[in-house]
């Protein structure tokens, strides 16, 4: 669909690789609009990356149908969808699609007229003769035709011919219609409109051979009524969502959205600011209200995962299951008492990465009398901290000597806390690390040896190697001979020769190398 823009960004050079005049708004290959494409880089470049998108199809909008003020058909319904549009031009999916049916216009005939005929000086010719009728407003539109009714014309001596006489069923003004229109054929020739009643009193149509308008087919399609607006109220944003601006597509219940043009455009207007826009928007259907172009399929608003990241699902099974140093780190209450809190943090698991922005309280259940429990705060399965009081599962069984309950599936464990028999408070001596299961990150990876090497391969051995006494050098340069004579230059490789063999042993012991 055709789609303009004129402002540009620093990103339009780049377009200069396209077999298109990048200052151009026409279409080049490969078929988009180059500064469309700008505003997409641009937004790519420069929209916060936060993972979700900033931007959301609003709900349906509201409609309200009226009589007069248009030029829609009667008893037709329309459908209405929204789109937001953000800062960098890009569109959201439309919303639900609103729908309305505009009023009822003149009822279609039903009965069929009856015809007459005498002899006069004008009219027509004997043979078969077929009517119908129609009725219309005041604005001359009208309804369906009725049923046919048809009559074999006698065949009069000349110079006399057939005057037929159509009668209505009723007068136009008893079902709420102007006038009427009635069609004839002759001898199986063409439908004609051979007579208009333009009063609504009246209910007889004499014809006499003069056609009205020889070229009006008989209507298959009513039109009466065809005055009717739509007025369209958008709906307003998403929660703290601050759209650009707002667009609105329109279309007949049976029609498909790709198949023509359906965007809305009053006034030369064909998207507002949702901040300033004064609804409801009134769409008549008069010449120009719509313009080129129809809703996205999909929303192109894209959620940007922050620069360089990996999905979690890469995260997870590059680092495995588990908890980050320094994240998710439990602290008792400031004024001692069976209260203790989680830190702020992230953990990962087979389902992503569990980010939690705030400190989590947890309870602790009253001690036991008599003897001790362990306790269990676990990030569950579903991602959620979790302590015995959410789950009593995580309540361990009073004993002497405690043992923790069992950690549940798919489940990570922040800490194990300790309960005494008759304890009223917690302190930091209460908590048990040694069921945590940590994961290092990127974040724990520096310059120092000491911090990180490969996960669980890390090894004290591995570690030593690296701080052990640099071989000498050689104190004055010699030649080699055929037979290796030169002893210190021999002494030098071999002392290197075992370095090496040492550092591979260490290697194989800590599983980095098998042979």
């Amino acid at each position: 669909m055709t789609e303009t823009r004129t402002e540009r960004t620093d990103f339009l050079g780049l377009l200069a690789l396209l077999n298109a005049d990048g200052r151009a708004q026409g279409w080049g290959w490969p078929y988009w609009n180059q500064i469309m494409l700008d505003a997409q880089i641009a937004a790519l470049h420069d929209a916060p990356r936060t993972g979700a998108p900033l931007l959301t199809a609003p709900a349906a909008p509201t409609l309200a149908d009226f009589a007069t003020g248009g030029a829609l058909l009667a008893s037709t319904v329309y459908e209405v969808a929204q789109t937001f549009v953000d800062e960098y031009g890009r569109e959201t999916e439309p919303s639900t699609v609103a729908t309305v049916t505009t009023d009822a216009g003149i009822t279609d005939p039903a009965a069929a007229a009856t015809l007459g005929a005498t002899s006069q000086a004008a009219g027509f010719a004997g043979g078969l003769f077929e009517a119908w009728y129609s009725w219309t407003d005041a604005d001359s539109r009208e309804t369906k035709a009725s049923p046919v009714v048809s009559i074999s014309l006698p065949y009069v001596a000349a110079p006399l011919y057939n005057e037929v006489i159509v009668t209505l069923p009723v007068t136009p003004a008893s079902v709420g219609a102007a006038g009427a229109n009635v069609y004839c054929r002759h001898r199986s020739g063409n439908v004609v409109l051979a007579s208009m009643i333009i009063v609504d009193t009246e209910t007889e149509a004499v014809l006499t051979g003069t056609i009205a308008n020889c070229s009006m087919p008989l209507p298959t399609v009513n039109t009466t009524g065809g005055t009717a607006s739509i007025e369209i109220t958008g709906a307003a944003a998403n929660g703290t969502e601050t759209p650009a601006l707002t667009r609105f597509y329109i279309r007949k219940h049976d029609q498909v959205w790709t198949a023509a043009d359906r965007r809305l455009c009053l006034a030369s207007v064909d998207e507002w600011d949702p901040d300033t826009v004064s609804y409801p928007l009134t769409f008549s259907g008069a010449a120009g209200e719509i313009v080129a172009g129809y809703p996205p399929t999909i929303s192109q608003v894209k959620a940007l995962t922050p620069t360089g990241d990996v999905t979690e699902a890469e995260l997870v099974a590059s680092l495995g299951e588990g908890i980050p140093a320094n994240n998710l780190s439990p602290y008792p209450n400031d004024t001692p008492d069976m209260a203790i809190y989680v830190k702020p943090g992230f953990a990962l698991q087979t389902g992503g990465r569990r980010v939690f922005a705030t400190d989590t309280p947890l309870a602790i259940p009253a001690a036991d009398d008599i003897n001790p429990r362990k306790d269990l705060i676990i990030v569950n399965a579903a991602g959620v901290i979790q302590g015995p009081t959410e789950d009593a599962a995580l309540k361990g069984t009073p004993a002497t000597p405690a043992v923790a309950p069992s950690l549940p599936e798919g489940a990570l464990e922040i800490v194990t806390v300790d309960v005494p028999a008759n304890a009223t408070e917690l302190d930091g001596a209460s908590f048990d690390w040694s069921g945590r299961k940590t994961v290092d990150t990127l974040a724990y990876h520096t310059t120092d040896i000491d911090v990180h090497l490969v996960g669980d391969y890390w090894n004290a051995d591995v570690q030593g190697l690296f701080y052990q006494t640099a071989v000498s050098d050689a104190s004055e340069a010699h030649a080699l001979n055929a037979v290796y004579s030169d002893t210190e230059v021999e002494g030098a490789l071999n002392a290197l020769g075992a370095s090496i063999n040492d550092i591979l042993g260490a290697l194989r012991t800590a599983g980095i190398l098998t042979t």
